[in-house]
């Protein structure tokens, strides 16, 4: 559980990225490619939200991506940009279940 919370801000970021080629490759099967959407959709919905309440408790949480000379990236969350993905979650994953209903009843 450790390195889930220590790496919380990046999974947001990472998962989406990683799963978008595994969408295109599964286009042939529309049944496993839409389960699979709407299980990455619900664990980014439980991940923002386990983010907001770590910001909650916790405060502000700062990831530090790299390191390049003397330039570098750093992934802060705080209540609003938390909330923010909170936000963004919940509406994407509530327009993804919709599509799916919407593309089935127009075909």
């Amino acid at each position: 559980m450790s390195f889930l919370m220590d790496n919380l801000p990046m999974f947001l970021i990472a998962i989406p990225l990683l799963m978008a080629p595994v969408t295109i490759l599964t286009k042939g099967s529309p049944g496993l490619q839409k389960a699979i959407d709407i299980v990455v959709g619900f664990g980014l919905l439980c991940l923002s939200v386990l983010l907001i309440i770590t910001v909650w408790n916790n405060g502000i949480i700062a990831y530090d991506v790299g390191e390049f000379g003397k330039y570098g990236i750093v992934i802060v969350a705080d209540l609003l940009s938390a909330g923010m993905v909170v936000l963004n979650c919940l509406i994407g994953f509530l327009g993804l279940i919709y599509s799916y209903d919407y593309i089935e009843d127009r075909s």
